[in-house]
């Protein structure tokens, strides 16, 4: 079979791999029990790692486990077994798995990823020996050397600062998209399972006017409280009821539901596939009642507003992806109580006349100056300082107890009655994400301020940044120097005379774009023996021009008056590099 793809089933699918491993030459390096984690199914199996794939085998004799057992319709078709070649491996992180830490999270180059749950002792050793095998694309930040240095497992916070993910997002390096989804990635969110969904913030308030001003602050939710708290009357309510809550068991907390769960999830997606067979099994084959229906963002806002039991973010699909609010597949999900037939698609803002529309307006406020200065209070939320203790109580942002990691030993429990119903429990409440910051986060550097950074074209780039760009080179396990320090960061001329919104690193090639369109392009040279001064060198990529300089075409990005997004000079979300680093696709110009 394809890599990355299954396998075509048969009687022994075990002995087919064994002959495809015989054929290449594999070593077998390590086998355990595990299984297969997707959404809403978990398929039980095993695991092999060979010295070039990884392998799942799935039990011919195990159905994948569902996970409500009140549900007539069958899962989905738990996957058969699957190949991975390590060389499309590009990065691994640990995982919960119902709150209990002993799962890895396996990233691919396609951008798709697998997830693993073991016994705790076996997914530390299959880290330790995927990571001392060293993939050849596997991110630079993970240690690689002998099997002792790879001992420590390193935590998501340690991770954060090697790849100084905070300071590129500050410079405007990244977008509020992308740090999210990075935030996401490293809190232990993930799209293999809905009880950790990807969570995104509400950002707009106005869902009723005829157009929108994304430039007017009255336009946007406050980010500083958590949706069950952004109503006067709903935060007093909650706040009583913590202050009122006495249990000699269970902690005072202000929400009983969570910000986000699988139904939550299944909610917002019940209109695309494979969420709709999801939601149906969910509900045991039919759709819920029409008027609990993801029908309206209006009155969704609305009711996430004053109604304290419903406190639902959003997920990353409205940002990206239209399809979702749209029903192309014309299920049918019946009439509500006053009779009056449900609208098939979902009813969108009277600023926005189509889904993509939408996507497009809403992007634009995730990636407005307003949101770009206030994010950093809702991942205080979130993933910050304000996720647990008293910074919670005070924000008024505590959710149920088996939400939280570490709240429950679930090793510890012997009744595997008592065991099973927490650990429903934990699937239908919801997990929080792991907490990243111990203190407030820093705020994000305003345009303004950027610009007079980047007056004089130079780049400050963290020594981590640098090391992911040198991946591949022959001489990197003798690169960097062992006493720089990887959050240590250097100055790189762009020889632009302009302020530089777009910059972006695959491989050793390097690439920027200037406000007014010039792409400049070089390729990085390590500098292993250097221990003076700069230890890279950067040498024109001349494959786009004599100076390693070609312009890029852009325009002023106008629209419509009644869509409101301000227009404005080209920036970094009108600029992607391909992932081989070789092609570059850039948008906004008056022909796009």
């Amino acid at each position: 079979g394809e890599e990355g793809t299954p396998i075509e089933a048969s009687v022994d699918e075990e002995e087919k791999l064994k002959e495809l491993r015989r054929a290449t030459e594999e070593k077998a390096v390590f086998r355990c029990e595990c299984e297969l984690v997707q959404p809403m199914v978990t398929t039980a199996g095993s695991f092999e790692l060979t010295n070039v794939a990884l392998y799942f085998m799935a039990d011919p004799h195990q159905r994948g486990e569902r996970r409500a057992a009140n549900s007539s319709v069958p899962p989905p078709d738990p996957s058969r077994s699957r190949r991975f070649s390590l060389k499309e491996v590009f990065d691994v992180h640990t995982r919960r798995h119902l709150l209990r830490d002993n799962a890895l999270e396996v990233f691919f180059l396609d951008g798709s990823s697998a997830f693993f749950k073991f016994d705790r002792k076996d997914r530390n050793r299959v880290w330790k020996k995927l990571l001392y095998l060293q993939p050849p694309s596997l991110a630079s930040y993970h240690a690689t050397g002998s099997m002792a240095t790879l001992a420590a497992i390193p935590s998501p916070r340690s991770i954060l600062r090697k790849l100084s993910l905070t300071e590129l997002w500050r410079t405007h390096h990244i977008s509020n998209f992308e740090y999210l989804m990075a935030l996401n990635t490293l809190a232990g969110r993930t799209y293999n399972d809905l009880t950790q969904y990807p969570v995104f913030p509400w950002v707009l308030r106005d869902y009723s006017s005829p157009s929108i001003d994304l430039s007017d602050p009255a336009v946007y939710r406050d980010l500083s409280k958590p949706v069950g708290a952004l109503d006067p009357a709903s935060r007093q309510s909650v706040q009583e009821r913590f202050r009122l809550f006495d249990d000699p068991v269970i902690p005072k907390f202000h929400y009983g539901s969570h910000y986000s769960s699988v139904g939550s999830v299944l909610y917002y997606l019940v209109r695309l596939e494979p969420f709709t067979s999801h939601f149906l099994h969910l509900q045991g084959g039919k759709f819920d009642h029409p008027d609990r229906m993801f029908l309206s963002l209006r009155s969704t806002w609305e009711n996430c507003l004053t109604n304290p039991s419903d406190v639902k973010e959003l997920t990353p699909e409205f940002f990206y992806m239209p399809e979702f609010l749209i029903n192309n597949d014309n299920y049918v999900f019946g009439s509500r109580q006053n009779d009056e037939e449900v609208c098939s698609s979902v009813q969108l803002p009277p600023w926005a006349s189509t889904g993509e529309e939408f996507v497009r307006i809403h992007r634009a406020a995730l990636e407005s100056d307003y949101v770009s200065a206030h994010l950093h209070e809702w991942i205080d939320l979130i993933f910050g300082h304000k996720q647990q203790g008293e910074a919670a109580e005070e924000a008024c942002n505590v959710f149920f107890y088996l939400t939280y990691a570490g709240m429950v030993d679930m090793d510890a429990i012997d009744d595997p009655v008592q065991k099973r119903s927490i650990e429903q429990q934990i699937h239908n409440f919801g997990q929080t994400p792991l907490q990243l910051f111990s203190k407030p986060h820093p705020s994000r550097m305003l345009v303004r301020e950027l610009q007079r950074e980047h007056a004089n074209n130079v780049l400050s780039v963290p020594l981590a940044r640098l090391c992911t760009m040198a991946r591949g080179v022959a001489v990197m396990n003798a690169w960097p120097p062992a006493e720089l320090q990887v959050d240590e960061a250097y100055e790189v001329a762009l020889n632009l005379r302009e302020p530089v919104p777009f910059v972006a690193a695959v491989g050793d090639r390097f690439a920027a774009v200037s406000a007014g369109g010039v792409l400049s392009a070089s390729h990085l040279e390590a500098r292993p023996g250097e221990r003076r001064g700069v230890p890279f060198v950067f040498d024109p990529d001349r494959s786009v021009g004599g100076k390693g300089e070609r312009r890029v075409h852009v325009d002023r990005v106008r629209s419509g008056a009644a869509s409101g997004v301000h227009s404005g000079t080209t920036g970094a979300h009108c600029h992607a590099v391909s992932a081989d680093g070789k092609l570059m696709v850039s948008c906004g110009g008056w022909d796009d």
